[in-house]
């Protein structure tokens, strides 16, 4: 199992927060849905092992486009 959480942020507007994370089985390649446009995301993916434990996060920042695709 691998688990992709996400954190967003707008850097024109410090209240809005967009979270979230989604446990992904059987695959090597996912896609986020539902991604706010103009917003700064810290994306962490995580490998669980069959007893429950987590293995060190990968991790990257992206930036979603208004009005484009990435």
């Amino acid at each position: 199992i691998v688990k992709v959480e996400y954190s967003g942020k707008k850097s024109y507007n410090n209240s809005f927060s967009h979270e979230g994370s989604k446990d992904v089985q059987g695959t090597t390649k996912y896609t986020l849905d539902n991604l706010v446009p103009g917003t700064k995301y810290d994306l962490r993916v995580y490998g669980i092992s069959k007893c429950g434990n987590n293995g060190f996060p990968s991790s990257l920042e992206v930036e979603t486009k208004i009005g484009g695709k990435q």
